[in-house]
């Protein structure tokens, strides 16, 4: 597709996508190479078309740069993190995707009450008919983020409080 459509960004982000879940899969040094191609095919996608897949370039370069690590391992980078799902939810601030990576990033980030607003719009957000699927199973990670950021919040981001007994135990 991407030798078919070289002028549209889509099927860059799909390549992506695709990149990404053979790394997830693999899942050793040698996928580094498919994420570093996956980065490159994003950035060419947004340079095309930045709304391509509301924003799905943004959201998925955002999140590379948010779960890698940094030199001299990989390339990742919270700033550059940030600024990616920023720009995501610049051009769709009422997509759940767009909501929940940014609210998953905050929470990465400590940042819990910040957090708590986007996931909470998150939650919100339609199902969307071309990514139902994805977007249902992204439903169900939601719940569990949402929870874990509420209880986080209410406990200051405490880490060792989340392990101590609560009263109904």
């Amino acid at each position: 597709m991407v030798e078919q459509y070289p002028q549209e960004a889509e099927p860059l982000v799909l390549e992506a996508y695709v990149l990404c879940a053979y790394a997830a899969a693999e899942f050793s040094f040698g996928s580094l190479s498919k994420l570093t191609r996956a980065r490159l095919l994003l950035v060419k996608s947004i340079a095309i078309n930045p709304r391509a897949m509301k924003g799905s370039a943004y959201v998925t370069l955002g999140n590379l740069y948010y779960r890698l690590p940094g030199w001299p391992i990989s390339y990742g980078n919270d700033d550059k993190a940030r600024q990616n799902l920023e720009a995501a939810l610049k051009l769709f601030p009422d997509e759940l995707d767009t909501n929940y990576f940014y609210g998953d990033f905050l929470v990465g980030q400590g940042e819990y009450p910040k957090a708590l607003i986007y996931l909470e719009k998150a939650d919100k957000a339609s199902i969307r008919s071309e990514s139902r699927l994805s977007d249902l199973k992204l439903k169900e990670e939601l719940k569990h983020r949402l929870k874990a950021a509420q209880e986080k919040n209410d406990d200051g981001g405490d880490f060792f409080s989340s392990l101590l007994p609560t009263s109904e135990e």
